[in-house]
């Protein structure tokens, strides 16, 4: 009886996200008036090849096809027409003039700020999303909601909690054509005008918890849980976060798809044990991703990251994984009409391409890693047994090497070892070429150090994020309980700042 046939992958929708795809990234920077003349240009394309087409369309192939190409017709006029409104509204800001302007701005922190290593002698400098409320230019004052990145210096600009509202004096310089979001530079120190309110206060309390719970840990375990738990990178050193840059690390020091996708595995098995059905499974894991996207901020890498694990929702809720390919590329196509500045970011491809080698090659690696394995357990047994019935020393040191995979008598351990191997691997291999063509190098450890971090990165974030949880509750028995928690991580934390500074700057 012959095998019955794997169904094909669906990939129907492949060339409109490569279409919304492509127009986010090729017109990313068009001004309006060009942006709005594409997007007619699209309609009026749509709109032929409808009417032309019933005159000479005949059978299920050509109509496919027809549809296909007035659909891609429709998302480029759709993201185009977006991409022109949002041109608009950026040429209209009174910031954006082609002379240097300088202004009292009232922003609100939209993520965490970021630190980044400054020149030798000068102060910190802080990256910050914020939104622009309203500007004030003389007796002149205006009212907006646009998006701008800030950079500043202090203390002050470092720990403000994405939520808070500030007033600041800000320059801006004329950025290229087309660009849709502010660069400011803070002249001084902010002024607050309320702190976190609504969901951003809870989100607030939840990360000051994990701030509080780890400031007791040994250094850099101190700094590293809530960056590696929550993104937050304030009290990192710049040598460490060098050290995971240098060792292909660095993406466990932000938050990824693989965070969310351990705090959605964590919570999904903890509703299977108690015996909840796959209804109430689905509903706690979009539930715990939603809170985890909450609390670390809604920025660009942090919904992209939940996007990636939503497809590890569907897959884990409905069994159905083939069906995981379509919904990346459905992934790409909101994103690309929705949010293109995410799909302009590397970032935004790593992922994609990280994700589709994951769907498509990891469970063939695995298959194969595990086959091999177990090929050489009984290799190692064969040897083994040669060993104690001739006590040859020819075969003595092969059997010595071999000997540790028989040590394994279930296959458990073995394919929960192959799958975080396989992983790591298809990873690598799937954003090696990306990272080649952008003139990005890959370290040349990078691949085995990810395999021997990886058995402790699910501990350290689903023990972290239950310490951020713990704190704010029951503040007595919920520091006591964040505490413990984060305690626990100290010995992976340590593994992993090893591998990370193992062989960079030299050093053994």
């Amino acid at each position: 009886m012959s095998a019955p046939r794997r169904r094909a992958p669906d990939l129907r929708l492949a060339p409109v996200a490569a279409t919304a795809f492509g127009c986010a990234l090729g017109f990313a920077a068009v001004p309006c008036r060009e942006s709005l003349a594409l997007a007619v240009c699209a309609v009026c394309a749509g709109a032929a090849c409808v009417v032309t087409g019933r005159g000479w369309a005949r059978g299920p192939v050509k109509a496919e096809q027809l549809r296909a190409v007035g659909l891609c017709a429709v998302v480029m006029a759709l993201v185009c027409g977006l991409g022109a409104a949002r041109a608009h509204s950026a040429e209209r800001s009174p910031l954006a003039g082609s002379q240097p302007a300088r202004a009292t701005v009232e922003l609100e922190v939209r993520a965490i700020p970021r630190p980044v290593a400054a020149e030798h002698g000068s102060a910190e400098v802080v990256v910050i999303d914020v939104f622009v409320r309203s500007v004030s230019l003389g007796s002149e004052r205006w009212t907006m909601r646009a998006p701008a990145t800030l950079f500043a210096r202090g203390e002050g600009w470092l720990w403000l909690e994405p939520g808070t509202a500030a007033k600041t004096v800000v320059s801006t310089s004329p950025g290229p054509p087309g660009e849709r979001e502010l660069t400011l530079s803070a002249g001084g120190s902010p002024r607050i005008v309320h702190g976190p309110e609504g969901a951003h206060s809870v989100a607030a309390g939840v990360r000051t918890a994990l701030q509080e719970a780890s400031r007791a840990l040994p250094p850099p375990a101190d700094a590293l849980l809530p960056s590696m738990v929550l993104g937050d990178q304030r009290r990192v050193p710049p040598e460490l976060s060098q050290a995971f840059l240098d060792s292909g690390l660095s993406h466990l020091a932000a938050v990824s798809g693989a965070n969310i996708a351990y705090v959605l595995g964590a919570a999904v098995w903890l509703a299977a044990v108690c015996g909840a059905g796959r209804r109430t499974r689905l509903a706690l894991g979009a539930a715990s991703v939603a809170a985890f996207v909450l609390v670390v901020g809604p920025e660009p890498s942090v919904l992209r990251a939940a996007a990636m694990a939503a497809i590890s929702v569907f897959a884990l809720a409905t069994g159905r994984s083939r069906d995981s390919l379509r919904l990346l590329l459905v992934v790409v196509l909101v994103f690309s009409i929705a949010a293109p500045a995410t799909v302009v970011g590397l970032g935004f491809v790593l992922s994609v391409t990280a994700t589709a080698g994951i769907v498509i090659a990891a469970a063939p690696a695995e298959r194969l890693l595990l086959a091999a394995t177990l090929l050489a357990a009984r290799s190692a047994r064969r040897l083994r047994g040669r060993v104690l019935a001739e006590k040859s020393p020819e075969v003595a040191a092969p059997a010595a090497v071999f000997v540790a995979a028989s040590a394994f008598p279930h296959r458990h351990p073995v394919r929960l070892a192959c799958s975080a191997i396989a992983l790591a691997l298809v990873a690598h291999a799937s954003t090696a070429p990306v990272l080649a063509a952008t003139g990005r190098a890959v370290p040349a450890w990078a691949i085995a150090k990810n395999i021997a971090v990886a058995p402790v990165v699910p501990l350290v974030t689903v023990a972290g994020t239950a310490a951020a949880a713990a704190g704010p509750v029951a503040p007595p028995l919920g520091s006591a309980a964040s505490r413990a928690l984060a305690w626990a991580t100290v010995p992976a934390l340590w593994w992993i700042v090893s591998v990370a500074r193992w062989g960079v700057g030299g050093e053994r």
